[in-house]
C-alpha cells in the first residue's frame, strides 16, 4: 500500500535491489525473487542493480570504521602473543586454532574472520589450508593465517612462527625475503596505483631475493614459489567488494600485505600478512605493532613460555 502511494504521487522511474547474483549457474536467491516480483508488479519501473553504488561506499572507510578494524586488529595481535607463549613442538594445528579462538572470544570479538589457518611443516605450503589435523613438529614453521571480527569488521593477519621457538638459518633466508616484500609493499602502496601494481612489485621484490639465494635462475620462475595475489580489499568481508571502476586506490580504503614463499621440496611456507589503511599520500600500517621479525618472534617465545 505504501509503495503504491508513493509510485503514485512522485515521479519514480528506477527502482533498486541486491541484484549482484547475476551468472547463469546462480541459483535465484531472496533478493532476486523479491526484485523480481516487484518488476512483475509494476512493470513500467526500471528495475537496477544496487550493489555497485554500495560496493563503491564499502570501499573507503570512514572514521568509525577504521576504529572498529583497529579494534579487530588489536584483539588478532593479543591473541597470537597468547599463542606464542602456548606454541611447542607436539601440539596438534588444532589446539593452536583452539588457543587462538579462545583468546578472541575472551578479548570480545564475534567470531572469527574467516575459517582458521594453522598449517605446520608441509601443510603451511597448501592455499587455504583448513584441515590443521597434523602435529607440529620439532624444527617446522607453522603459518598462521587468521583474524578477528569485531562488531562487523575483519582483521586479516599471516604470521609464521618457529614451533620451537629458533628458526633455522635456512627458513630465516626464506622467511627474510617474505619480509623484505612486506615492508616494501607497506612504503609502496599508494592512491593511484592498482592491486596488480602491488603484485608486480611484489613478483619482482620474492624473484630479486631468490635469485640470491640461487632458488631460481630467472625472475620468470618466481610463480614456482608464490602463486596468489598480495593484496585484496578487507573490510565487512575479509575479501571485500570491489566496486565498477574502482581500480585504483583510494583514500580511505584497507587492502592485505600478504607475500608469500612455498617451498614444498623443503616443507617450509612463510606468509607474513599485515593490513594497511590507504591515506593521502601513502599507507599506514595497521597492524604495524604485531611483531614480525624473526629476533622479534624468538625473543618474546624465548621470554614469555607458559
Amino acid at each position: 500500500r505504501v509503495v503504491d502511494i508513493a509510485i503514485t504521487r512522485h515521479d519514480i522511474a528506477n527502482v533498486y535491489f541486491d541484484l549482484y547474483r547475476h551468472r547463469k549457474c546462480d541459483l535465484p536467491d531472496f533478493n532476486l525473487v523479491q526484485g523480481l516480483d516487484f518488476a512483475k508488479l509494476y512493470p513500467g519501473l526500471n528495475l537496477k542493480d544496487l550493489s555497485p553504488i554500495v560496493s563503491s561506499l564499502r570501499m573507503k572507510k570512514d572514521e568509525e570504521e577504521v576504529k572498529l578494524t583497529k579494534k579487530a586488529i588489536e584483539i588478532t595481535k593479543d591473541s597470537l602473543l597468547h599463542v606464542l607463549r602456548k606454541l611447542h613442538p607436539g601440539m596438534k594445528e588444532y589446539q593452536v586454532q583452539a588457543e587462538f579462538e579462545y583468546m578472541i572470544h575472551m578479548l570480545g570479538a564475534e567470531h572469527t574472520a574467516f575459517n582458521t589457518i594453522a598449517g605446520s611443516g608441509i601443510n603451511g605450503t597448501m592455499m587455504h589450508y583448513e584441515t590443521n589435523r597434523c602435529t607440529a613438529e620439532d624444527g617446522s614453521l607453522i603459518l598462521l593465517d587468521l583474524g578477528a571480527r569485531y562488531e562487523g569488521y575483519n582483521a586479516d593477519i599471516t604470521r609464521t612462527y618457529p614451533v620451537n621457538g629458533k628458526y633455522t638459518e635456512r627458513q630465516k633466508q626464506f622467511y627474510d625475503i617474505v619480509l623484505h616484500a612486506n615492508r616494501e609493499i607497506a612504503k609502496y602502496a599508494k592512491p593511484g596505483l592498482t592491486l596488480k601494481d602491488l603484485n608486480d612489485k611484489t613478483k619482482e621484490l620474492l624473484a630479486e631475493g631468490m635469485i640470491k639465494l640461487g632458488k631460481i635462475k630467472d625472475a620468470s620462475e618466481i610463480g614456482k614459489y608464490y602463486m596468489h595475489s598480495v593484496s585484496h580489499q578487507l573490510g565487512i568481508d575479509v575479501h571485500d567488494v570491489n566496486g565498477p571502476g574502482k581500480d585504483k586506490l583510494e583514500p580511505g580504503m584497507i587492502i592485505s600485505d600478504e607475500p608469500g614463499l612455498y617451498i614444498d621440496e623443503e616443507a617450509i611456507g612463510i606468509r607474513i600478512e599485515d593490513d594497511l589503511l590507504i591515506t593521502e599520500d601513502g599507507c599506514v600500517c595497521l597492524s604495524e605493532d604485531i611483531i614480525r621479525t624473526t629476533e622479534e618472534i624468538e625473543e618474546y617465545m624465548r621470554n614469555n613460555k607458559e
